[in-house]
């Protein structure tokens, strides 16, 4: 949908810019400005509206590494899966509800015996179906000086369902090939039956 309103968003840009251009009156020429000055807006736009999900990206993925490499790892209990209904997305995901999709997040709770608290994390947004066996335990790494900046390892949770639904998949696809092999099998036994009794 996106890339649609991008696409639609330079389009119209550059049919303003070349309608801004082609008008040859003068008495027109604040209206011509008008025109090419809406043209490069909707150009700018679309191009800013296509960075921003590679910018977010980008941060979540920096946000992550830098946590992986300098943040101190501790295991924290999960609790439950919940759903995120403040995001809604068509077409996104396996399961089906009448507005859409929506993410799962994970929580997770730590004590900390140094401070005698109860710390809760809470993960991103994953877009996938919470029915799976979460794990007890996940991997949260923190800041030691604050527990209450952390980055949650949820990469575990993913492989494993990518790689339960390409076994699933796979699995399919056997069943569908023991059925076409055994209905040639049928229809060629049948036909050596009929012939032997002619």
């Amino acid at each position: 949908m996106l890339k649609l309103n991008v696409v639609t968003l330079i389009l119209a840009g550059i049919i303003l810019i070349d309608f801004g251009f082609g008008m040859e009156n003068p008495e027109l020429f604040n209206v011509s400005e008008l025109m090419v000055k809406m043209g490069f807006l909707f150009i700018v736009s679309a191009m800013v509206a296509f960075m921003i999900p590679t910018i977010i990206k980008l941060i979540k993925k920096t946000k992550a590494s830098y946590f992986l490499s300098n943040g101190i790892h501790i295991k924290a209990d999960v609790k439950e899966a919940f759903i995120n209904y403040s995001i809604t997305l068509k077409g996104h995901g396996s399961w089906n509800t009448s507005t859409g999709q929506s993410p799962y997040k994970i929580k997770a709770e730590w004590y900390n015996p140094k401070t005698d608290q109860i710390h809760i994390f809470i993960s991103e947004n994953l877009w996938i179906d919470s029915s799976i066996d979460l794990p007890n335990q996940i991997d949260v790494y923190i800041k030691e000086i604050n527990p209450n900046k952390y980055y949650m390892d949820c990469r575990s949770i993913i492989d494993s369902i990518q790689k339960t639904r390409k076994l699933n998949k796979i699995f399919i696809i056997h069943i569908f090939a023991n059925m076409g092999s055994l209905l040639i099998a049928y229809f060629v036994l049948h036909k050596i039956v009929l012939n032997a009794l002619n």
